[in-house]
Formats: structure tokens, sequence, C-alpha cells
């Protein structure tokens, strides 16, 4: 078909996508009734901007044509279209006729020919390599063609002789479809509701970043496109996909203020090949940029600020095994501000400051208390776990996932009367369809949410993230299945039935319970779990109320007179802790603390803990003290986040000074 009866709208700008149009182009008559338009873009009745690869006038009818270049093969599960990439890689795809027939509905609809004659639009979906091999269901191939299919299809007189078109009718629609205002496809400047300006800024040999800004909100973002289609052959294109895996998955689980943060990871975004979205703040620098503009500036502080901010984000992510191979003054970006405030600056690896002031406050998160201090005490432990457990319960309830629940993604807010709660944040992955297991990160993923008796991501999933989360909190570790060498689902299920418990790294008080608690909760058949969050929850809890109901046989030994009167006490200073507290004789037995009968006290003379939930009134104990100190006093917080350890303050009442 010669140019005229064929109209290119809009040239593509993609190799494969002008294969796939020319192959078609070159099989059509150049006669009438004949005609079509590629890549162009209509706005439907609802205001919806449609995109359309491909419309031909035959004289069966007319057919808008939806292009797929996909490799390997496809296959349909539950009514999904699975692409298997050559590679290995598992795609998700929803069924693409459901879109082009409500496209084809809405063209139809606006198609207005002399006579209120109607015009019927029939949809179609043309895979252009022929190498695929399509698996689907007989029920899902219909309107399904490869090129030749295609083309053979469309030579077909039609079925109903209303919808024949004549060379008459075919110059009709010609000028309605002028009428209503196609025009040039914006495809390749769109990635999901961000619009990308026209050139990008910044480009490698294999991506290119672009400027885009939000379709509804005022945000704008930095668009990185992996160009795959670039690489002529499928392994130079699968090498490139793989490096945007890999770098959507690195700044995934890997966050850090001095690392530029990933909002979002489209696979099949663009029509080049797969997008990453990055904040982006106007203003932003590359370092050496920053430092021909503002090096002569900042003085010896300024500087050491910036090394040091540098310095401590690649100490994080070796921490974590992330190497950047690629350091330079151009992959730091920096934010300037006025002389005189503090700065800020987002990149990939770091964090400066202008004319020496220091640095934003770092935002606390479990994970770096964990990183710093080692595993939680034990009253800690019960707080952060109970905080845990009361925002997984609420968004529960709002039918919510998190889908990333780690210590990374837990921060530390302190209120303005110092008290500490926990807050989950980053919920970039919680819009993630559940079929899309492998969304999250590795290590707090439950390895077995793939097993064909589940199939996608519930509920027993996000609590296996939890107990992961609780288990690092109580050890330090993450649980580990098997040497590691193999993958979870590759162990054998009768030596691994749950993965080793780091119980030598428990507190000894609650050693016993949480090895309990972990075998339970991360045990690779979901049927073995616990079934809901409220079970868990109160078994968790019942670790620490029998810990606290517990008196070690040492302390049984050591003071072997009746707890009858307060008696002598001694004097001294606790082995490592603060100065100047005394650590008065206490007794063999915890007396209750409240109405509950929780155990207020603990036995061994070093730490005291309030374990009720619902201490009376914030400073004031809920129970008498144990014989032998009648004598100290006690404060807490009534907020369950808080250290509950009591302080005593070494006032004896009733006692010569």
């Amino acid at each position: 078909m010669r140019e005229g009866r064929w109209v290119t709208v809009t040239e593509s700008e993609f190799d494969h996508e002008r294969r796939g149009l020319e192959a078609i182009r070159e099989k059509l008559p150049d006669s009438d009734p004949w005609r079509a338009w590629s890549n162009f873009t209509f706005t439907a009745n609802t205001g919806h901007v449609r995109e359309v690869d491909l419309l031909v006038v035959a004289p069966g009818g007319v057919c808008m044509i939806e292009l797929k270049d996909w490799h390997g093969s496809v296959t349909s599960e539950n009514g999904t279209w699975v692409q298997t990439t050559p590679g290995g890689r598992r795609r998700t795809h929803g069924n693409p006729l459901h879109l082009v027939n409500r496209k084809a509905k809405e063209l139809a609809g606006l198609l207005a020919l002399p006579g209120n004659k109607r015009v019927w639009v029939a949809e179609a979906v043309c895979f252009t390599d022929n190498s695929l091999r399509v698996r689907l269901p007989a029920h899902d191939q219909n309107g399904v063609y490869t090129v030749d299919e295609l083309v053979e299809m469309l030579k077909q007189p039609p079925r109903d002789e209303r919808r024949r078109i004549t060379a008459i009718s075919s110059r009709e629609i010609a000028g309605a479809l002028k009428n209503i205002g196609i025009r040039k496809s914006d495809a390749q400047y769109k990635v999901g509701p961000y619009e990308l300006e026209r050139k990008s800024f910044e480009s490698g040999p294999t991506w290119a970043d672009y400027l885009a800004r939000h379709s509804d909100l005022p945000e704008a973002a930095r668009v990185r496109i992996y160009l795959s289609d670039r690489g002529s052959d499928a392994s130079l294109r699968q090498s490139v996909e793989n490096a945007a895996r890999r770098e959507a998955a690195v700044l995934g689980r890997f966050k850090h203020p001095g690392v530029v943060e990933l909002k979002q990871y489209f696979p099949s975004g663009h029509a080049a090949g797969p997008a990453l979205i990055f904040d982006y703040h106007p203003d932003t620098l590359k370092l050496d940029e920053y430092l021909v503009q503002y090096g002569e500036k900042l003085d010896i502080l300024g500087r050491m600020a910036l090394v040091r901010q540098l310095a401590e984000t690649m100490r994080s992510a070796h921490s974590s095994r992330i190497h950047h191979r690629a350091l330079a003054a151009r992959s730091v970006l920096v934010v300037p501000r006025p002389r005189g405030r503090k700065g800020r600056a987002v990149g990939e690896d770091g964090q400066g400051t202008e004319g020496g002031g220091r640095p934003r406050r770092r935002e606390e998160t479990v994970a770096r208390q964990l990183r710093e201090n080692g595993r939680l005490q034990v009253d800690q432990l019960e707080a952060y776990g109970d905080y845990l457990f009361g925002a997984v319960d609420f968004l529960e309830g709002e039918g919510v996932w998190h889908r990333d629940i780690k210590p990374d993604n837990i921060a530390i807010r302190i209120r303005p009367n110092r008290t500490r709660e926990l807050v989950l944040i980053d919920f970039s992955l919680a819009g993630y369809p559940a079929k899309s297991t492998n969304a999250g990160t590795d290590g707090y993923l439950d390895p077995f949410v793939d097993v064909i008796t589940r199939g996608s991501y519930d509920s027993h999933a996000e609590r296996y993230a939890v107990a992961v989360t609780l288990h690092q909190m109580a050890s330090g570790e993450l649980p580990k299945w098997g040497d590691g060498s193999v993958p979870p689902r590759m162990t054998d299920a009768k030596e691994w039935p749950y993965p080793t418990i780091a119980a030598e790294a428990f507190d000894p008080a609650v050693r016993d319970g949480l090895v309990a608690f972990f075998q339970k909760a991360l045990h690779r058949d979901a049927g073995k779990r616990f079934p809901e969050l409220k079970p868990m929850r109160d078994a968790w809890r019942k670790v620490f109320l029998d810990a606290s109901q517990t008196v070690p046989s040492s302390h049984r030994s050591r003071h072997p007179a009746p707890a009858t009167t307060g008696g002598d006490t001694r004097r001294g200073r606790r082995r490592g802790g603060d100065r100047g507290r005394r650590a008065g004789d206490r007794r063999t037995a915890a007396r209750p603390a409240c109405r509950r009968g929780h155990a207020a006290y603990s036995a061994d003379g070093l730490r005291t803990y309030a374990r009720c939930p619902v201490p009376t009134k914030p400073g004031t104990p809920t129970g008498p003290l144990p014989a032998g100190s009648a004598g100290l006093r006690a404060k807490w917080s009534s907020t369950p986040g808080q250290d509950r350890e009591l302080r005593r303050r070494g006032e004896r009442r009733g006692e010569p000074g």
C-alpha cells in the first residue's frame, strides 16, 4: 500500500514498531476501499485520550489493531496473560483485547457518516514476532493474529453485508476521522501518569533520562528509560532489561537519605524499554557542576560535610553488600540552597551542604538502630512488636497490604513529649497486583507464596514479613533456609519445615518462647502458621508475659531469705549501667502489679519492667512494690511504644538518709 492510502500520522522512533507496521503495509492492497492510519491519538467522549497503533479500512469492515512485539512464549493463567521471555523471566499482562475492544467502541461512537450511517469497528491483536510461541486457550485466541494471519483476516469478505465498505464509504470514513481530530501520538513521551519532555537531559549507551511531570499532580520526576530496543539481537536486549531490573531491585530494598529514592518501576512502561521513576528537584546539579558554581564559597567545614555525607552513604551501601562500580562526581546529585541556610543533596551516592551548614537530620529507622546497637532489649522488643502488630492490624482492616514490611520501612518518630512511636513508611508496593508475587524484598518475601495452593500474594505472606522483621529485631539476624546455596523452595521439606532460628542470639529470658513462636510463624506450610493476625499477636504477647512471671533459679540461690520485709539493702553500682543508681536487693518472686495480674517487676535486681499495657496514670506505679524494695519509685509512659523500664530514683522512704 502506497503513501496516501497509508497515512503515517506519527513516525515511530522504535525499530520493532516500524518493522511490524512495514510488514503489514507491504501485504495490504493498494486499491479502493483499502486505507490505513498508523500511530495516532483521539479523545473519546469520556475524555480519555486513546492511543491507536493501526486502523485499517478493508472491504470487510474497519479494524483497530494493537501491535505487540513480544518474544519467547505467551500463555494464560486464570485470565491473565503470562509472557515468558527467552531468558526465562515471567511477565504478566492483562488481556490486551479488552482495552482494544473498548477503544474500538469509543472510536465507532465518534465516526458520524452522512445519513447517520453506523460504522462498526472490530478489534485485533497482532504479534509481530513470528517466533513467539502462542499457547493461549482457544477462547483467548479469538482476535489474536500473526502478521500473515492478520492480513488474511482483513481480506475476508464481511459476514454481515451491512458492514461492507465501498469506495464511497471509505472516503467518508477518512473525512470523519479528520473531523474528530486524530493527531500525532504522544506514546513515546509518556510513562504511566508522567509526561516526558521531548528531549532527554542525560543519556548513556543504553539509557536516557527525561524530566517528567505528573499529569494530575504538581510533581516533577526524573524518568530513566532503558533502551532495550536499541540492542539489535535478543541477547543485547535481554542484557539491558536485566540491568534495569537489577537497579530497581537494589534501590527498592536499599533506603538511605543519601541515595536517590526510587518511586516506581515500570517493566513495560515505555515502548523503548523498562522505565524507572526517581524523585527530582528542579535545582539539582551534578557534584562537578555544583563545585564549579559554589566551590569557591565552600570553606573547609563545608567541604568536610560533603565528604562525610558521601562516606556515610558508601559505608551504609557496602554494609548491605551494594557497590556502585561507576562512582564519579557526575553520579552525585546536589540540591544547592541559599547561602546561610542548610543545604541538602539528593543523589545516587551522597549528600552535600553549602557553606559548611550542618546536614539535615537523618530519619531514624529500626534498621539503623539494629545496625548501630544490635538486637533490641527485651522491653523494647515487646513494645516495638506491639506497635508493628497494631499498624498491620489497622491496614488489614482497611484492606491494604504493605507488601514490603522490614526494619528499613519502620521509622522511629519522636513525639513532642520525647516519647517514641513506630510508623510504617514506603507504601510504593501496596498497589501491586496480587499476582505479582515477586514484588518485595528478598529475605522478607514469603518464598512459598507461589506454591500451587496459593499462587498469589495473600495475608500469610504479609504475616511472614512481619515474623521475619520481629526475628531480626530479636536477634539482629535474618532466619536462614538451609545453607543458603539454594532457594528456600528447593530445600527438603522434611528437613526444613521452618528456617534456622537464631536462638542463641535471643535474650535468654524470652528465648524458648521466641523459638516456638518463630517456628510456627515461619513454617513453610502456610496452613501450619497462625491462621490470622490476632492469634499471632496473642502468642507474641504471651512470650513476654510468661517471661515476666518466671524467676531464674540463680536468683533463688542468691537470695534465700524469705520475702517478708524490706530487709537489708546493699548499695552498689550497676555493672555497665548509669552511675549513681542504687541496685536494691530484690527478693525471690515478682508480685502482681495490676488487676489483670501482670507481673510488673523483674527479680534479678538489675532491670525493672512494667508489663501491664494499661497503667493507671503516667508516672504512677500500678501495684505494690515487691518486698525488699518498698521505697523505690518508678515512672513509665502509658504509651505502648515507649521503653517500659522503671527508673529507680534511689530514694528510700522510712529509712534514715
